[in-house]
């Protein structure tokens, strides 16, 4: 499961836990990560920043893609995590076999002329190079995304950009949401094998209208209106 959005305190103040009552730690991790899940799916998008490996995988599948658009000397992708970060490798590959060889790699500038162009806030490629009708696969490596809180005793790289305060909260709505249903139904919160005890946990749903609407705008509809 996707790590979470927002840290543990943060979902503690929103639902107002008391201070010291950690019977219910175990259940809001759990639904920290699966909202999380769940707004990647709504946003089509990747949220912890970590090495992502897309493949772009000919005419037939960008039909109705909204990662891609492609115009007539021109190719835009828009990667699922965002930010890019500038300082790892990054690499745009093209390969007519699937292959990608190093050969393959598609040079950022050759003899002065850009080959493709990166916006590393969007996490949009812009490549300007003539990929003709586009048969071939096209392979993006990089690094991006958001510091996200995994729930490990493990610093957060304090370069990584934090998630923007709107998907933040949208995390937020569901998850108080979620839990409020934990609650209400009076589910057993608290799993000890060793006493033969278990949790039932309430599945996460749909998105609540007001978390919706807040990640509507990270939300990938067309790369083409980019």
């Amino acid at each position: 499961m996707t790590a979470s959005l927002v840290n543990f305190q943060e979902i503690r103040d929103y639902i107002n836990i008391p201070y010291g009552d950690t019977d219910f730690n175990p259940v809001i991790a759990t639904i920290a990560s699966a909202v999380s899940d769940l707004l990647e799916k709504h946003t089509r998008r990747k949220f912890p920043k970590i090495q992502y490996v897309e493949t772009f995988d000919s005419v037939r599948t960008r039909i109705n893609d909204p990662h891609m658009f492609i115009g007539n000397k021109f190719m835009t992708l828009w990667l699922k995590a965002r930010p890019i970060d500038p300082a790892p490798i990054f690499t745009v590959s093209y390969s007519p076999n699937r292959k990608f060889e190093v050969a393959d790699r598609i040079e950022i500038d050759i003899n002065g002329l850009p080959q493709y162009e990166i916006d590393h806030e969007k996490g949009l490629v812009h490549l300007a190079v003539d990929l003709g009708t586009f048969t071939r696969a096209l392979r993006v490596t990089y690094t991006g995304g958001y510091a996200v809180d995994s729930g490990a005793a493990t610093e957060i790289d304090n370069m990584s950009a934090e998630a923007p305060a709107d998907l933040k909260l949208a995390a937020l709505i569901q998850i108080a949401n979620d839990f409020d249903k934990q609650r209400t139904l009076s589910v057993n919160t608290v799993s000890e094998q060793d006493e033969g005890t278990s949790r039932t946990l309430v599945s996460v749903g749909g998105l609540v209208p007001e978390a919706m609407r807040l990640a509507d705008a990270h939300k990938i509809m067309s790369v083409g209106a980019f």
